[in-house]
């Protein structure tokens, strides 16, 4: 992982015609600030220029970025279970729709130069053990500049644009298996 000035979060949806929440922050000389929260109907090329014209190098996406080799879990879900997490699995359909069109819009943006990783937000909550949104953000130190919007998809895109902070900041952490890898923040974090 690189150093980075300027990272994303989406909560992506299987379909471009349902919102998908996008938040990004870039870092200051002091701290880090949330600069935009979205929500809105996105084609892939949509959010690939909103994206690459916001000069963003960490991309995390809330939506499996591979499909399992056989029904069910992934290995790296089963393991992100184990810690606390809780998915639903892919063979939900929509969840395969989602997982396939992640998987092509992190190809693209891994083509671009942009890094490109896996979390999922109500699991990250859970494992840092944070009441909200809100205060994640403070324990991290992000500015979020204004009150969050209400909107589930752009509160999921708050949370992974915080796991892309962490990213670069070290307060991240990972489980991962040859069929994938998903991130999420430091254990009990905000019970600290």
């Amino acid at each position: 992982m690189r150093e980075a000035t300027t990272v994303a979060g989406i909560d992506l949806a299987a379909s471009p015609h349902r919102p998908t929440g996008v938040a990004i922050a870039w870092r200051t000389t002091d701290k880090w600030r949330l600069t935009s929260v979205t929500t809105a109907s996105y084609t892939d090329s949509q959010l690939i220029d909103l994206l690459a014209g916001s000069g963003v190098q960490i991309v995390v996406v809330d939506a499996p970025l591979t499909l399992p080799e056989t029904g069910g879990f992934r290995r790296v879900e089963k393991l992100f279970l184990r810690i606390g997490a809780r998915l639903l699995p892919l063979t939900i359909g929509s969840m395969r729709k989602l997982a396939a069109r992640a998987a092509r819009l992190a190809k693209t943006l891994r083509d671009l130069d942009m890094e490109v990783y896996e979390t999922h937000p109500a699991s990250v909550l859970r494992i840092a053990g944070c009441n909200s949104v809100e205060e994640l953000l403070r324990v991290i130190g992000i500015d979020a500049g204004q009150p969050l919007p209400a909107s589930r998809h752009a509160l999921d895109a708050v949370v992974a644009v915080t796991v892309a902070v962490c990213i670069v900041e070290g307060c991240a952490e990972s489980v991962a298996a040859e069929d994938g890898e998903i991130f999420y923040i430091r254990r009990k974090i905000c019970e600290r």
